[in-house]
C-alpha cells in the first residue's frame, strides 16, 4: 500500500525520530516533513531519513504555528490538497508543540497565555479540522492521526500550567474525532521524559530547583528516554494490528521492547 507519512515539526528532536521510525518501518514511504521557514536541522533530518531508506520520498512542508489561523488554514489546505491524492494511507502526526513558560499561575501574563494556547491548541485544532477537510474527498484512503501527548496531559505539574492545559486539550480534540470519525484511527502517544532541547529548557529554565534536579537525574542516570527508541514504538503501534483502539492514550512506558522489537 502506498503510505504518506506527515510529521509537523520534523526539524528536531521527536518529530525528526519519528521521521527515522517511520522510514525504517516503511522504506518506500513518501514523508511530509514540516518546519518554520527560518529553523535549522531540516538539512540533517532529510539527510538522515534518506540514509534509513534510499527509496524513501521526502518533501518539505514550510508552517509556522505562530502565524495567524487564517494563514495556517490556507497554508495546511494547499499543502495537503498538493500531496494526499493518491496513497492508499495517510499518517499524520501532530508533534509541533512548544514547551511555554514555566512559572506559577499569578506570574503568568496575558500574551504569554495567548501566545502558548495559539501554538499548542489553536493552530494545531485549525490544521487538524483543514486535514480532516481534505480527507473527507479522499474517502477510500485509510488515515491515521496521532498528537503527540504527554503524562502532563493527564497529570497535573507545577510551573506547567499551560503546557498541561494544552496537552490536555489535543488530548480531547483526538477523542472526539473518534466519536466523529468511525472510519478514521486516532491515538494519543505520550513519548515519555525525552533527552531532547525541551528537557535541557526544563533542567535549566524551570522556577522549582526540585523539578530541575528531577531532570538533572534523569539525564545523569540515563533513564531519560531516547526520542528514537520511543519514535519506534510508536511505529510498531502504528503498524501492528490491534496493538491500540482508536482514541485510547498509549504512553511509552505501556509497550515493552520486546513487542517493538
Amino acid at each position: 500500500m502506498s503510505r504518506l507519512v506527515v510529521v509537523t515539526g520534523a526539524n528536531r528532536g521527536f518529530g525528526r525520530a519519528v521521521a527515522l521510525a517511520a522510514a525504517k518501518r516503511w522504506p518506500q514511504a513518501t514523508l511530509l516533513l514540516s518546519h518554520r521557514a527560518k529553523s535549522v536541522g531540516m538539512n540533517d533530518t532529510e539527510k538522515l531519513v534518506r540514509e534509513a531508506s534510499s527509496e524513501a520520498h521526502v518533501l518539505r512542508w514550510e508552517l509556522d504555528l505562530a502565524d495567524g489561523v487564517q494563514e495556517i488554514e490556507a497554508n495546511t489546505r494547499a499543502r495537503l490538497g498538493e500531496v494526499v491524492e493518491g496513497f492508499g494511507e495517510v499518517v499524520f502526526v501532530h508533534n509541533a508543540a512548544s514547551l511555554g513558560p514555566m512559572k506559577k499561575g499569578e506570574e503568568l501574563g496575558a500574551v504569554e497565555i495567548a501566545s502558548a494556547f495559539h501554538a499548542n491548541v489553536t493552530a494545531c485544532a485549525v490544521v487538524h479540522s483543514t486535514l480532516l477537510t481534505v480527507m473527507a474527498a479522499q474517502a477510500e484512503v485509510k488515515l491515521t492521526v496521532i498528537n503527540v501527548s504527554s503524562l502532563c496531559a493527564l497529570q497535573p505539574f507545577p510551573g506547567f500550567e499551560l503546557y498541561c492545559a494544552g496537552k490536555a486539550a489535543r488530548n480531547m480534540m483526538l477523542r472526539v474525532s473518534k466519536e466523529e470519525y468511525a472510519q478514521h484511527t486516532f491515538l494519543n502517544y505520550a513519548p515519555g521524559p525525552m533527552d531532547t532541547d525541551m528537557a535541557g529548557e526544563i533542567r535549566d529554565e524551570h522556577y522549582d530547583a526540585a523539578t530541575r534536579r528531577q531532570f538533572q537525574e534523569l539525564k545523569d542516570k540515563a533513564d531519560i528516554v531516547c526520542p528514537y527508541a520511543s519514535a519506534r514504538r510508536l511505529v510498531w503501534l502504528l503498524a501492528t494490528d490491534g496493538a491500540f483502539e482508536s482514541g485510547a492514550h498509549v504512553d511509552y512506558f505501556d509497550i515493552t521492547d520486546s513487542a517493538a522489537a
